[in-house]
C-alpha cells in the first residue's frame, strides 16, 4: 500500500493547531514557561521506514512534564 500521509497530517495540524482548548503549560517549570504556545506539529514514522511530518514538527521542545487525562 503506497500512501502519502501529508494531506492527512496537514489537516490534523490545521484543526488541532487552531483550537484554544489544548491545555495549559506548567509555568512553574522555566523551560516549559518559555515554550511557544502556538507551536503544534506531528510526525508519523511507519514500519517500512517512511516518515511524514506537518506543522512545527522540526521545533525543539521539552518533555519535562507529561500527564495523561
Amino acid at each position: 500500500m503506497s500512501r502519502n500521509l501529508d494531506p492527512i497530517l496537514n489537516a490534523i495540524v490545521g484543526r488541532v493547531g487552531a483550537r484554544d482548548d489544548r491545555g495549559a503549560v506548567a509555568d512553574y517549570i522555566s523551560e516549559l514557561a518559555s515554550a511557544d504556545l502556538q507551536a503544534f506539529g506531528i510526525a508519523v514514522c511507519l514500519a517500512d521506514g517512511r516518515c511524514f511530518a506537518a506543522g512545527a514538527s522540526n521545533a525543539r521542545f521539552s518533555i519535562q512534564s507529561i500527564s495523561k487525562l
